[in-house]
């Protein structure tokens, strides 16, 4: 079947009406959860529920393209990453709270996962969220993969591996982070003196997009390209031990993230063969 002749998510789940009757359900949960609730003190709920219908409205339509929901998400909700220190957790419980509403409303559990789907993968906005304006609770390495491992509120269906990973937010998140360890090891961090990191960045970012998203142009030599553009850095000693040792750094990262294995396997899958552009020959002469 043609996929523009496919019923819309939204109409699949019995459309607006189906939506507001979730969402009232959805609300009465999170208000009587104590580790939640406070998050809508003194909010006005109708208001509150008409923004959330309309949003939900949008999602199971589908979002615009162009449009950067996680960055939006991380904009409107700055006030309760300052002040009440909103995170991934509190998404998290949330995210579990939308399951049991949608599994108590007898909605089958295919369409549960396609509106997992769709939500799970702004998770990472409330993670940089919480990284740039946040006071709150930090979980270690450790247990944010030990906590929490729910076969409910993990991204189904045919994604691409960008939004597997959660978007253009999480890239910025995980590339944040490993730029945070980048330049705090010696071995690595020379590298990088005098360069404009927000440049470096974002020239990153805009790379891993392309690759998660297996959009690089067909006719581009990706090691050929590489090896020009790290020349000079051949001169200072350059080679392949130093791209394992970010390799490293970037695969801590996301586990630092709590990505799900499956997909940090994925992504290095995808980085790992560039590693034969970063043969230092005048060392190895």
């Amino acid at each position: 079947m043609d996929e523009r002749l496919k019923p819309t998510l939204l109409s699949r789940l019995g459309g607006e009406d189906a939506v507001r009757m979730v969402i009232d359900e959805f609300y009465e949960r999170l208000l009587v959860d104590e580790s939640i609730s406070f998050f809508f003190q003194g909010i006005q709920m109708p208001l509150m529920k008409l923004h959330q219908i309309e949003f939900f409205t949008i999602a199971l339509t589908g979002f615009p393209k162009g449009v950067d929901v996680g960055e939006i998400m991380i904009e409107t909700h700055k006030r309760l990453f300052q002040i009440q220190g909103l995170n991934k957790e509190h998404f998290d419980i949330i995210g579990s709270h939308l399951v049991a509403t949608l599994q108590n409303n007898l909605v089958p559990q295919e369409l549960i996962n396609e509106t997992i789907g769709i939500i799970a993968p702004l998770r990472a906005a409330f993670e940089l969220g919480a990284q740039l304006y946040g006071v709150g609770f930090q979980m270690s390495d450790k247990d944010c993969h030990e906590e929490k491992k729910t076969d409910d509120w993990t991204p189904t269906g045919s994604l691409s591996l960008l939004e597997k990973l959660g978007g253009t937010t999480a890239v910025k998140a995980a590339v944040d982070e490993m730029y945070f360890r980048i330049l705090g090891d010696p071995e690595l961090s020379y590298f990088f003196e005098g360069v404009d990191m927000k440049w470096m960045k974002r020239h990153l970012i805009s790379f891993m997009k392309m690759a998660f998203e297996e959009a690089i142009p067909r006719d581009l030599n990706v090691k050929e390209f590489l090896r020009q553009k790290h020349c000079n850095l051949f001169q200072d000693g350059l080679s392949q031990n130093h791209f394992d040792m970010v390799a490293k750094h970037f695969i801590d990262s996301l586990s630092h993230l709590c990505i799900a294995k499956t997909l940090i396997d994925d992504a290095v899958n995808i980085v790992a063969p560039l590693r034969d552009a970063f043969v230092n020959k005048s060392l190895a002469e």
